[in-house]
């Protein structure tokens, strides 16, 4: 008997050891990439980290710092006083909360983003394992196999987006999709079924990656007769009770709150000649992305030139076999081929060149799902993993086990040389995050520290990159510390940019009250003219190289004692033409879109100039702008209210739309020694409200230049 067993007990034995190394593979390239200090939450990388990282981590730390709230990743500590939802910081959720309960029993904070590429690595490389020994592979072809998932370049690159590491869970999910279509009895699926949604707790795009995959595992193994109808059924039906429950637990829906939709879909899509064109590959034509429209390094998906070697060759060497497995996999085929187009999107290109522009982003029901997966270039990762197994698998039975896994050793390796490029990209990247405001560091954190709210202008993800930084990093800080602060970084569900805009107008202190309230302006978003006379009698400045520090009076030692006293304004240059996107930009304070080389828009309701004049004027201000106004079929921005510090309001109607001059003279009742001069606009509509792009900015007039002229 113990002979008989033995056989299958050294088979056994060898496959766990398999297993166990392709972890440990998984594992070894993670380290060499990003090293141990990183990747165990111990270096300062940490907290100087920027970009999506840094909301996630802000997003945690908030919600770990906050009391228990349903839902569970509510906290008022971001958006505050109304608060967020962190799960549209991509802190991914089921980490965030494990990490609170830790904290709240034991008052460790760990910054867990470097043990999640960890472990995704690992994880990686052991599904990857799993599905090609269910498919009868040997050891050590399997390891290869595995070992070039984990070198896929899109998942290397992946490591600036920690919610979207972990995609084992896509491995996992095919590899589920093989059992059922093999082996699994009825419990098994039911199983695999409702643990499915669970990856939602995790990140959406992944969810909306997997179910698709089981789905069409249920169906396939139905026409293949594995399982009856009956339970196909219930194990949809249990699938969906049970993402809808976790969908209230984690506040996505319920309580009148729904999945937001933002634009973009279209824009953050994928290439059709990515997988094949070299990016970050010694081969590369060029530096960076294919990337003819500013959005597609989302779909970044170069297959590398191991794989592609591998895919060719197995399409030369058997090109019928995949139109077998099309044939009999037929639901994950249409499934993958349903992929690959959402990866592409509406607007599809092929290189530079667009070849097609399909609106089918506008069809009711569709366009909720293309508002909510904008970024669908995405989408072809699980395509990705299909084409290095099936080229495997097709090379394996064609050659045999020996000769196929001496070229799936030498794919690695040729795989490994060919994005070494991204190898030290990705090393770079993780190993010498230098903060924004890394000088002044520890004495901001002791400032912030010391406040019971801080309000960001701009905050969100408006301004300039330098100002989303340094504004990210002290968020950080905030976070970190339990302080609770207004323009979070959110993906999904925030305030818009003009909103945040139009907010701090009525309001820079956005409603929140205390004198130990600070206001951080960045220098870049807010003059020292909005400093001197925006903000209100009652608030102070400190300025820093970057940012205002700002609280209402009387400052305490604290603040008092950081920074200096903010410079003189420069004063207002009369009768010269200002261009409102170069020299003129200094004197417009709240209610201006981004800089054009053509001209400025007016944005929102409420667009004001605000300046020092160069002495007293007592009698009349004159103003001369060069303007067009917003107008698109029967709409139009034609009226405008104006009203000037020390002068009667007063009304501008336009009598004809396109380019032309405005002038208006302003009666002073007293005299002023600064200029502010608001323009109102109401009843707005944004170029998309009125159909004519996707643009969501309430614009109301250009400026090419403007002029005053006071007495």
């Amino acid at each position: 008997m113990y002979h008989a067993r033995h056989p299958e007990q050294h088979k056994a034995l060898f496959s766990f050891i398999g297993l166990i190394v392709s972890g440990m593979v998984g594992g070894a390239i993670a380290l060499a990439l990003f090293g141990p200090t990183m990747l165990l939450g111990a270096s300062e990388y940490w907290n100087r980290i920027n970009g999506d990282n840094a909301a996630s981590l802000i997003g945690y730390y908030a919600l770990a710092n906050d009391s228990w709230r349903w839902p569970l990743l509510y906290t008022k500590l971001i958006n505050y006083p109304n608060g967020g939802n962190i799960y549209y910081t991509d802190a991914v959720p089921l980490l965030a909360i494990f990490g609170k309960i830790i904290f709240k029993k034991t008052g460790f904070l760990y910054p867990y983003l470097g043990a999640w590429i960890f472990i995704s690595y690992i994880l990686m490389g052991i599904f990857s394992y799993l599905v090609f020994r269910i498919l009868n592979v040997n050891m050590i072809a399997a390891i290869a196999g595995a070992t070039l998932f984990i070198l896929l370049p899109e998942f290397i690159w992946r490591h600036v987006h920690i919610g979207l590491i972990a995609q084992f869970v896509i491995v996992a999910s095919i590899y589920a999709y093989i059992r059922i279509v093999l082996i699994s009895r009825r419990i098994e699926i039911i199983a695999i079924s409702a643990i499915t949604p669970f990856i939602i707790l995790i990140n959406a795009y992944l969810f909306a990656m997997c179910s698709p995959i089981i789905i069409s595992g249920l169906f396939d193994s139905w026409r293949l007769k594995k399982i009856d109808i009956k339970t196909c059924i219930i194990s949809i039906l249990g699938m969906i009770f049970v993402f809808f429950i976790l969908l209230t637990s984690l506040g996505l829906i319920g309580r009148g709150v729904s999945l937001p939709e933002i634009g973009g879909f279209g824009t953050f899509s994928m290439n059709l000649a990515s997988p094949f064109w070299p990016q970050y590959s010694l081969l590369s034509f060029g530096r960076g992305f294919l990337d003819p429209i500013g959005g597609q390094y989302e779909g970044f998906n170069y297959l590398g030139l191991g794989v592609l070697l591998l895919f060719a060759l197995s399409l030369t060497l058997r090109p019928g076999a995949y139109l077998h497995l099309i044939a009999r996999y037929s639901f994950l085929a249409a499934t993958l081929a349903a992929l690959v187009v959402f990866a592409a999107s509406s607007m599809i290109y092929i290189g530079p060149y667009k070849i097609l522009e399909i609106n089918y982003d506008s069809i009711p029901l569709i366009n909720r799902i293309t508002s909510t997966f904008r970024s669908s270039g995405r989408f072809f990762w699980p395509v990705s993993f299909i084409i290095v197994i099936c080229s495997v698998l097709i090379l394996y039975r064609r050659l045999g086990p020996r000769y196929a896994t001496l070229l799936l050793l030498a794919a690695v390796i040729v795989q490994g040389i060919d994005i070494s490029p991204l190898f030290r990209i990705a090393r770079t990247d993780s190993t010498h995050a230098v903060g924004a405001v890394a000088s002044d560091s520890p004495r901001i954190k002791d400032l912030i520290t010391s406040r019971s709210a801080i309000v960001f202008v701009p905050g969100a993800l408006c301004g300039s990159r330098r100002n989303i930084n340094s504004t990210l990093e002290m968020q950080l800080m905030a976070a970190r510390a339990g302080r609770p602060f207004d323009g979070a970084y959110l993906n999904r569900g925030g305030a818009s940019c003009g909103e945040l805009t139009a907010s701090f107008a009525a309001d820079p202190f956005r409603g929140i009250t205390g004198t130990s309230v600070m206001l951080v302006a960045m220098k870049e978003a807010v003059s020292p003219t909005v400093v001197a006379y925006g903000l209100g009698r009652d608030v102070e400045c400190r300025e820093s190289r970057y940012a205002f520090f700002c609280a209402r009076v009387p400052l305490d030692e604290k603040l008092s004692a950081f920074g200096r006293a903010p410079s003189q304004p420069p004063s207002l240059p009369l009768n010269v033409n200002l261009d409102a996107s170069g020299d003129g930009a200094e004197f417009l304070a709240q209610g201006w879109s981004v800089r054009s080389p053509v001209f400025r828009w007016a944005e929102g309701t409420n667009s004001v100039f605000l300046a020092r004049l160069p002495q007293e004027a007592c009698n009349e201000v004159r103003f001369s702008a060069e303007i067009v106004p917003f107008s698109y079929k029967k709409y139009a921005v034609d009226t405008a209210e104006v009203s000037l510090l020390g002068s009667v309001s007063q009304t501008i109607r336009l009598g004809r739309l396109g380019q032309q001059r405005i002038d208006l003279i302003l009666p002073l009742d007293r005299c002023i020694d600064h200029l502010d001069m608001r323009l109102a606009f109401t009843d707005l509509k944004s170029p998309l409200e009125v159909g004519m792009n996707a643009d969501p900015r309430k614009v109301t007039w250009g400026f090419y230049n403007y002029r005053f002229e006071a007495k």
